[in-house]
């Protein structure tokens, strides 16, 4: 567990994250424990690294419980966004941090076990981010709710790529259409994690598309706002991806993290080739399309597992620069103006995703603005995390 704080929690980017850990920044002699619980008043933001040991410490509990208590008492309504508790889950789990946002990564890699000297880089570095986006985000964005419904590498690699489904081509059959060769030239698509599933046949994964998206969106967004209202203060949008428990967890866990996706602007965003998951399909059926699909805010994208020909790219730039009145109105649609009806394409590419994804996002924007700059960055007390 360790306690962050920023000069400017209201500018956070280009902030230095100084975390308070409590062999570091105790001070010899005065009692630990008030000092200590200063700090938790003081702080914004609380980051625990939950293990089995940590369940069985009545201190470590007393800290967390301690800080829920001061964030929201009562626990009527949850922390502010401002005030969040984060969990690394290393090892073990507890139910009654449910609520919070947890950090898997490393509990799924089976990392602890082996010591910090042996995580690895690229896996250590996704957590860092997570942890570096939470904190740095959670300030002045709006959670979007988001869920990716694909495989893993794992449970796709055992799939009986030639036995027909009840509905459809074998999977053999469907990949020879596209041009792909076989399953395992599919495999190198997927990883571990779903979130390590790379679309449009790119050596991004599809976090990494969407948090790219998500950051353009957002600049784009801001300058059409500063248009309208050069006074008004920035508005922003993250990604709420739900747990890995929608599917792992038993049918309360699923149904929680179903929630989410009922109401208010939501994203789904399909890999068609996972319908072979027994798994994929059973979600989708039970959970997905009989409860998020009737949210009229909801959209659900389907991505190509291949990237699209030369051909469809040069005619689409040719569109967009001869018939641009057209074509920038799904590109880059307008926020205020509901004259223009939604546009449907062929989510081939990062381009065609972005502006999907401008349509579901920016006719919220208007439900997210916030009062004046001069009313909003008063907050000076420190982060905590």
């Amino acid at each position: 567990m360790c306690l962050l704080a920023t000069k400017d929690p209201f500018e956070t980017r280009g902030a230095q994250l100084t975390p308070f850990l409590d062999r570091e920044n105790l001070r010899a002699g005065p009692r630990w424990e008030p000092q200590l619980l200063g700090a938790l008043r003081q702080s914004r933001h609380l980051v625990a690294l939950w293990t089995s040991a940590a369940e069985e410490s009545s201190w470590v509990n007393s800290e967390v419980y301690r800080f829920a208590e001061i964030v929201d008492p009562g626990g009527l309504g949850g922390p502010a966004p401002s005030r969040q508790i984060l969990v690394v889950a290393l090892e073990g789990d507890n139910d009654a941090l449910r609520p919070y946002q947890w950090i898997t990564d490393l509990r799924e890699a089976d990392a602890y076990p082996g010591g910090v000297e042996q995580v690895n880089e690229g896996l250590w570095r996704r957590v860092v981010d997570r942890i570096d986006r939470s904190i740095r985000d959670v300030e002045d964005s709006i959670p979007v709710p988001l869920l990716v419904v694909t495989t893993t590498r794992e449970r796709l690699a055992e799939i009986d790529s030639a036995a027909e489904p009840a509905s459809g081509p074998s999977l053999d059959v469907l990949l020879q259409s596209l041009g792909i060769e076989n399953k395992d030239q599919l495999l190198r698509h997927y990883g571990e994690r779903r979130a390590e599933w790379r679309p449009f046949g790119s050596q991004a994964d599809v976090e990494a598309v969407l948090e790219g998206l998500r950051n353009e969106i957002n600049r784009e967004l801001g300058e059409m706002l500063s248009i309208e209202d050069p006074d008004a203060a920035p508005i922003r949008f993250r990604w709420d991806y739900l747990r890995e428990e929608f599917w792992t967890g038993q049918e309360e866990a699923v149904a929680g993290q179903t929630t989410k996706l009922m109401r208010g602007p939501a994203v789904i965003v399909l890999d068609p080739l996972a319908f072979y998951d027994d798994l994929v399909r059973d979600r989708y059926a039970n959970w997905i399309a009989p409860r998020a699909f009737r949210n009229r805010d909801a959209f659900v994208l389907v991505l190509t597992p291949f990237s699209l020909p030369a051909s469809s790219l040069k005619l689409r730039d040719a569109i967009r620069q001869m018939a641009r009145q057209v074509a920038e109105h799904f590109y880059r649609p307008p926020v205020f103006d509901p004259r223009y009806a939604r546009s449907s394409a062929q989510i081939g590419d990062q381009a065609d995703l972005k502006g999907w994804l401008m349509m579901a996002i920016a006719p919220h924007v208007t439900t997210w603005r916030r009062p004046q700059r001069s009313t909003v960055w008063t907050r000076t007390d420190s982060t905590y995390a």
